[in-house]
C-alpha cells in the first residue's frame, strides 16, 4: 500500500485553492517518521538466526541464516528509499507549479 501511495503522490500537485489546505500532509509526515524509525531500528538491531526459533525450526538454521542475510540489506534500502521519497513528496507536492514570483510571460 505504501508503494502505491508513494507512486501516486509523487505525480500529484495541488491547485491554487488547495495549496493552503495541504490535504494529506499529516499522513505523509507520519509515514516519513515511521519509515525513518524502522530504518534506524533495522540498522541497529541484532540479527542472528538463533533469535528467531520459529523460523529456524521451520527452515533450518543454515537456510534461515542465508534468507535473513539476503533480505536485511533490501529491507534497509527499502526503508531509506521510502523515507527519501516521502520527504521529497512532503517538500514539493504541496506547492503549485506556478509560483507567485514567477516572471515568465505566457
Amino acid at each position: 500500500m505504501q508503494i502505491l501511495f508513494i507512486i501516486d503522490a509523487a505525480h500529484r500537485c495541488v491547485r491554487e485553492a488547495e495549496a493552503k489546505l495541504k490535504p494529506g500532509r499529516a499522513l505523509v509526515t507520519l509515514l516519513l517518521l515511521l519509515n525513518l524509525c524502522y530504518w534506524v531500528v533495522c540498522i541497529f538491531e541484532v540479527k542472528k538466526a538463533e533469535h528467531l526459533p520459529i523460523h529456524t525450526e521451520f527452515y533450518g538454521e543454515l537456510p534461515w541464516g542465508i534468507i535473513s542475510n539476503l533480505c536485511i540489506p533490501l529491507i534497509i534500502f527499502y526503508r531509506f528509499h521510502s523515507t527519501v521519497c516521502l520527504s521529497e513528496i512532503w517538500s514539493t507536492a504541496y506547492y503549485s507549479a506556478k509560483q507567485p514570483n514567477d516572471d515568465t510571460a505566457d
